[in-house]
């Protein structure tokens, strides 16, 4: 990869075709229809459409990325996390950081937190396990 933002891209191609997908091994017309439909949101990087659903990636290729987030989630489990609940459930850095690092670091019901800079760089890991292993194939 020549910079983080082509990983970006094509994990958020991923998790835009992961969200999509039925479980049954094809996409229903009629909601890929209803998803089409371009959503707006004022941060490019945010929670959310940022005409994600524009984004193309293959079948074949969404698979082999899908695989690699499978290896990341084995061998990296808190990288591979933030890595999903970033992309593909839209979470903010700041929101992973409160509702998933702290509860592992200082257990449920704590007073105190863990930064969002500890959720960035978790998922700055996870997207350099993603590069990393695409650069290798």
């Amino acid at each position: 990869m020549s910079n983080t933002s082509d990983i970006r891209i094509i994990l958020l191609a991923w998790a835009s075709w992961a969200r999509q997908q039925d479980g049954l091994g094809f996409k229903s017309p009629s909601k890929m229809l209803i998803n089409s439909a371009p959503e707006v949101d004022s941060c490019d990087y945010g929670v959310g459409a940022r005409y994600d659903k524009d984004l193309f990636i293959s079948d074949e290729k969404a698979l082999i990325i899908d695989r690699i987030i499978g290896i990341l989630l084995k061998a990296h489990p808190i990288d591979g996390h933030c890595l999903v609940l970033r992309y593909v459930n839209g979470k903010y850095p700041k929101q992973i950081a409160q509702d998933y690092l702290t509860e592992i670091k200082y257990g449920k019901n704590s007073q105190r937190t863990v930064s969002e800079y500890v959720a960035v760089r978790h998922i700055a890991a996870g997207e350099g396990f993603v590069s990393g292993f695409i650069a290798n194939l």
